[in-house]
């Protein structure tokens, strides 16, 4: 009983740790953004979408690297991207003053390049059962050609703005909170997973579903705070984008780093058929969510309210029938 309470109280301090350092982290990078000129949807698609993620990459890594365990990254990974892709819309659709529209480079650049993710994810669940180096290569790969996709609108728009850059010393303060930020979150993330997976044996429940539910949502409040923050100014494309990069940076660089890494260090990654299965849930809720957006380019309230619902239901689905 006491390494029940240990464990919970440890999992409570730690996800505290990574809300407030991922905060700090996420606004650093925003300032940093701002001062390199680039515009509010492909920053939030990238350097906020980076940012907001960096507990994830951690989580993920130290799960599978120094733990053994991919359960952990799955879980974390595809409860995130639910909760990114249903949960913070709708919430940034209550909070915002104007009518959530979202643009068609949202829609079109990030939403088709994310259900392209999430197939190419699903398809190397179902052709290898084993993932070595080379499926990490190739989840990194995929992700440089939407940076570099992203690279070339972020040209065409410095041509269109002459924006004023920040003071060196400005940015030098900004890339410190980042650094320590960094430091926080790693060690917080290592005592994170090390406490689920205990709490996961004690209980007999599989460490794949308490990540699925309580790391996910631990590290995915810095995504909620920065799509919230963009809403109530009005920034509706960055709320959106910013959620949906998120979501793209999550399965191609937070599951494909460590994966090449753990190749190269000669850890198998086996493939269960649970996977799947969490994997075609966010591909379904993924599809009816971008046709929300896309069908009038708008979400609505009552239509956020769908969202949220269909979120609850897919957690109930998890824990009581998966």
């Amino acid at each position: 009983m006491s390494l029940i309470i240990v464990s919970i109280f440890t999992i409570i301090v730690t996800s505290l740790a990574i809300w407030i350092s991922g905060d700090k982290f996420v606004q650093s990078a925003q300032k940093i953004g701002n001062a390199l000129r680039i515009s509010k949807s492909v920053r939030g698609a990238t350097l906020d979408a980076v940012a907001s993620s960096f507990p994830e990459l951690t989580v993920s890594t130290i799960g599978l690297v120094l733990f053994h365990n991919f359960d952990v990254g799955i879980g974390t990974i595809v409860g995130s991207g639910l909760f990114n892709i249903i949960v913070i819309p709708a919430v940034s659709a209550f909070v915002a003053p104007i009518a959530f529209k979202v643009s068609k480079e949202v829609v079109y650049r990030d939403g088709l390049f994310y259900a392209l993710t999430i197939i190419v994810f699903l398809a190397s669940l179902f052709y290898l059962n084993e993932w070595g180096y080379l499926v990490g290569l190739g989840f990194i790969a995929f992700y440089l050609l939407y940076l570099f996709e992203i690279q070339r609108q972020t040209r065409e728009f410095r041509k269109k703005h002459k924006l004023q850059r920040k003071t060196k010393t400005k940015i030098d303060k900004d890339i410190l909170i980042l650094l320590v930020s960094i430091i926080v979150i790693t060690v917080a993330g290592y005592y994170l997973v090390k406490y689920v997976i205990i709490l996961s044996k004690i209980m007999n429940v599989s460490s794949l579903v308490l990540s699925f539910i309580i790391i996910a949502v631990a590290t995915s409040l810095s995504d909620t705070a920065v799509s919230v923050a963009d809403a109530r100014r009005g920034d509706v494309s960055g709320a959106t984008s910013n959620a949906i990069g998120s979501n793209i940076f999550d399965i191609l660089i937070c599951l494909g780093l460590p994966i090449l890494i753990a190749g190269l260090m000669g850890i198998k990654v086996v493939i269960e058929n649970t996977y799947k299965s969490f994997v075609f849930g966010l591909l379904a809720l993924s599809v009816v969510t971008i046709y929300l957006l896309a069908e009038r380019m708008e979400l609505t309230k009552p239509r956020a309210v769908i969202l949220f619902l269909s979120y609850v239901g897919y957690i109930v689905y998890v824990v009581f029938f998966m």
